[in-house]
């Protein structure tokens, strides 16, 4: 297997391009004579094609790398990679499952520090479930200990996001407050941003903190589309705060849109 083909396809993966750096890959595989050489390439394989949403085909490719050797590092990404596609697909309760079975299959990636990369990403992944699965109280611990992790910033902000969904949901609304703040400072994930903003101008609406409760409705309202945010809402919270703030006028316009809200 050449070194140096290798290293350009990850260098092109690196750099999005993911067609050319998956077309590299299939040839080091094929030209693999070692069989955990040619497994470990069959892995990037499949995560150029998770890149390119191309999921049965990245669900073939792990098959093949799972045929291709017995060795238990391997059987541990694979399962990783495959919880990823679930994710994707919004299988969000076989993507658990399959998490789950990783770390009582593999219970090694938790010491041995060759793995802690894979720790880490299984046990951020696998908190964001249990968060999107609306399990709060589970995925709260999950996520606090997530933060302690080497995360990208993209990462964090992600993790932010659901420990603010979960502070809003068992009602600690100074801990939500917290995280989508420090959200706001590294994050430019519009679904996360959207979701923080709206969370924090209720927050400050409800602590009379006015000007910050208008600024951030206010771009919720000229960033969301159709599906984003609750706008009926939105528009509820918007008349309480100008109503707070001296503007009566367009209160009584965004509680008229309320109605047609309604009726739509």
């Amino acid at each position: 297997m050449d070194p140096e083909t290798i290293n350009r396809a990850f260098a092109l993966r690196k750099s999005g391009a993911m067609d050319e750096a998956l077309r590299l890959f299939r040839g080091a595989a094929a030209g693999a004579s070692d069989p955990n050489d040619r497994a470990g390439v069959m892995l990037h394989e499949a995560s150029c094609l998770i890149s390119l949403r191309r999921f049965d085909e990245a669900k073939t490719a792990l098959q093949r790398a799972r045929e291709a050797t017995q060795d238990t590092w391997l059987g541990a990404y694979a399962d990783q990679q495959e919880a990823v596609i679930y994710m994707w697909e919004c299988r969000y309760e076989e993507s658990l499952a399959v998490y789950d079975r990783l770390l009582a299959t593999y219970p090694f990636i938790r010491e041995d520090a060759r793995f802690r990369a894979l720790f880490e990403s299984v046990q951020t992944e696998r908190a964001i479930l249990l968060s999107t699965l609306h399990f709060a109280a589970k995925a709260l611990p999950a996520l606090t200990d997530a933060l302690s992790f080497n995360l990208s910033d993209p990462e964090r902000g992600m993790v932010l996001y659901h420990l603010g969904r979960c502070f809003m949901t068992l009602k600690s609304f100074a801990k939500a407050k917290a995280a989508f703040e420090d959200l706001l400072k590294i994050c430019q994930d519009r679904h996360c941003l959207l979701g923080a903003r709206f969370s924090l101008g209720m927050i400050y609406a409800q602590q009379r903190i006015w000007g910050r409760a208008l600024r951030d409705l206010r771009w919720c309202e000229q960033n969301c589309g159709d599906g984003d945010l609750p706008r009926r809402l939105l528009h509820e919270w918007l008349a309480k705060v100008l109503d707070a703030t001296g503007s009566p006028a367009e209160a009584k316009r965004y509680r008229a849109m309320m109605d047609i809200v309604d009726v739509a």
